[in-house]
């Protein structure tokens, strides 16, 4: 998203603040969505719309050659954002013991700000190096790591519920 002004600049798009427009109205309706579905025990279904969502607006944004182009690009990021952040961050929560709630929230923000961080200086020498266009390409492989690693976690039993009380302490 820090470089979608400059790719459209680049592209000769005019007009990118809809697509910023239109990516917050859909993750304002998603959010809602994916909440409900998450806590009727559907979090990987959930998840996994997301991250297709992520993975399909980015790879729109990469082959867009026009604002409705990225019109769409931003409705669907918008709904696998508001898919993911939400549901991810509620699992990080749910599976951490009662008394390292906090703890799990906050390092849960930290790796979020962490990776937009570092994904920002990490695009912008792809960017420098090649182009906006290959970037956004680029951009797509750690969508399909996280992928990867969510379910591969998964699949092991990782997300099993831990024990609420404090270590050495009795319920």
């Amino acid at each position: 998203l820090s470089f979608i002004a400059l790719y459209a600049l680049e592209s000769g798009i005019n007009n990118i603040g809809v697509f910023f427009t239109v990516m917050a109205v859909s993750m304002f309706i998603s959010r809602p969505l994916s909440g409900r579905w998450a806590d009727r025990g559907g979090t990987s279904k959930v998840v996994l719309i997301g991250q297709g969502g992520i993975f399909i607006a980015i790879l729109v944004i990469a082959l867009s050659h026009s604002i409705e182009e990225l019109m769409i690009a931003g409705a669907v990021l918008g709904f696998g954002i508001g898919f993911c952040v939400p549901t991810l961050q509620a699992l990080s929560v749910r599976y951490a013991p009662d008394y390292r709630r906090g703890a799990a929230t906050g390092t849960f923000f930290i790796a979020f700000d962490l990776g937009i961080g570092l994904g920002t200086i990490i695009c912008g020498y792809v960017a420098a190096l090649t182009s906006f266009q290959l970037m956004y390409f680029t951009s797509l492989i750690p969508v399909i790591l996280a992928g990867a690693l969510f379910y591969g976690l998964k699949i092991r039993g990782y997300y099993l519920p831990r024990e609420e009380s404090a270590p050495g302490l009795k319920n």
